[in-house]
């Protein structure tokens, strides 16, 4: 059997929640599911003998939300997202039975974004399981190395949306916040700010 098999499905099957996702997030997109409020123009502010001048091109408005994410695109976003994650314990699992094939001592896919004792330890000891060369690679993987910040880690984001998803709540804000990111881009689009 092809070690990555189950990789790839479940790689696979990702894509196919990401389509349908796509599909029903421009089905709720056309409702629409936000307006923009028209807000005055403020008058000019006296102060003492000057004034801060109105900006008659500037327009103002208000983002209104008229429908919220119903409850099945949520659903099918923490499929995709769980998913990719699964896939990369499959990938991991693999690595390990390369190492040891009698081994039944299941793992996930390392991720860490601390460097404190206590979860450097567990990277060390997860990534023992592994080929020195698989270790390598991993490490240099963490989100933790980024001089950025671990938030910004692909992976970071990864794992924790999953585990959102799984152990808090649906990923409603993240939802709304895609609505507003794509009202901002289509919005600077007709104003002709953006780029098509």
């Amino acid at each position: 059997m092809d070690r990555l098999a189950s990789v790839i499905a479940k790689l696979d099957r990702a894509k196919e929640h990401l389509a349908a996702f796509n599909d029903e997030f421009d089905a709720f997109l056309a409702l629409p599911p936000y307006r923009v409020v028209p807000h005055p123009p403020s008058p000019p502010l006296e102060v003492g003998e000057d004034y801060v001048p109105s900006f008659p091109n500037l327009s103002i408005g208000i983002f209104r939300i008229n429908h919220e994410p119903p409850m099945h695109l949520n659903l099918i976003l923490g499929d995709y997202i769980h998913n990719v994650r699964s896939a990369l314990d499959h990938l991991f699992w693999q690595l390990c039975l390369l190492e040891d094939p009698d081994t039944d001592e299941f793992g996930q896919f390392p991720i860490f974004a601390r460097t404190d004792d206590g979860s450097m330890g567990r990277l060390k000891g997860t990534l023992k399981r592994v080929h020195p060369d698989a270790a390598i690679t991993l490490k240099g993987m963490q989100p933790h190395n980024r001089r950025d910040g671990f938030r910004y880690a692909k992976l970071w984001q990864l794992a924790r949306l999953d585990n959102v998803d799984k152990h808090v709540t649906p990923i409603l804000t993240v939802l709304r916040e895609a609505i507003v990111a794509r009202w901002r881009i289509t919005g600077a689009r007709r104003r002709g700010h953006g780029k098509r």
